[in-house]
């Protein structure tokens, strides 16, 4: 409830203002605040406050390619793939970045959502490393015939996706899509046949938060999210909390 309530008062204030509107955690993220005696003592007793971890991982998921080779006439058929992708790259939110993968799966094997299940599913299956990106049905299923719907229509359902609902599947879509753009054999057709074309260096795990190091010298990146996986945090902002409120992470003295 407090999360939906810090988002909605965003909402509110981006309106109000006519700007862009961005959530960020502070340094800590949660606190601890007694409200008797009783609770003072059991506060002063906490160790610490489990923390997931971190955010969800990105790869960096090729060796650095010169761009002069993505002009090439291997690309020249698959321009509007180019595009889609570069919009991805580009766009603020996840829910934005996650629009034009959609586009993109439906572009490249020239179907709709549902029609794309079975082909993208087939294509990603069968590249040289699936033992280590494990890509299945289900999930590829529920991305276009659950989550695309909500981050794209709000005719009639009743529940609609938001950006924190998409970024936890936004890594594995996002190397789907260099996968079926760089290595697709033919482009704009059902077919799944994979050309030889590109290596990839690291790939989202399938638990949608690991990375698996496929080469030497693979670097990943991740946001670190807030202890309760939602917001990222702001490493510039930090609070000064009263001595009664206690904020530990395992190890750490009150902050």
């Amino acid at each position: 409830m407090a999360e939906s309530a810090i988002g909605e008062y965003a909402d509110v204030l981006a309106i109000a203002h006519q700007c862009k509107r961005a959530i960020r955690s502070p340094q800590p993220a949660v606190a601890l605040v007694p409200s008797g005696d009783d609770e003072q003592r059991t506060v002063m007793g906490v160790v610490g406050l489990h923390h997931p971890g971190g955010g969800n991982a990105m790869a960096r998921v090729m060796p650095p390619v010169v761009p002069g080779e993505l002009a090439q006439a291997a690309f020249a058929d698959r321009l509007d793939g180019l595009a889609m992708l570069a919009d991805s790259l580009s766009e603020d939110t996840a829910i934005a970045r996650a629009r034009e993968l959609f586009r993109l799966f439906e572009r490249a094997f020239r179907r709709g959502p549902s029609g794309c299940v079975a082909p993208l599913t087939t294509f990603l299956s069968t590249a040289p490393r699936h033992d280590a990106s494990q890509y299945a049905l289900d999930e590829v299923r529920h991305w276009l015939q659950r989550l695309r719907p909500e981050a794209t229509h709000g005719d009639r359902r009743d529940s609609y996706a938001r950006s924190s609902d998409v970024v936890p599947y936004l890594g594995r879509m996002e190397y789907a899509a260099y996968d079926v753009l760089l290595n697709k054999a033919t482009w704009r057709h059902p077919s799944a046949t994979r050309r030889d074309r590109q290596n990839f260096m690291s790939a989202p795990g399938p638990d949608q938060r690991g990375i698996v190091l496929l080469r030497p010298g693979a670097t990943m990146i991740a946001d670190w999210l807030d202890p309760f996986g939602v917001h990222a945090i702001d490493w510039e902002s930090r609070l000064q909390l009263p001595d009664d409120w206690v904020w530990r992470m395992p190890g750490q003295e009150d902050a």
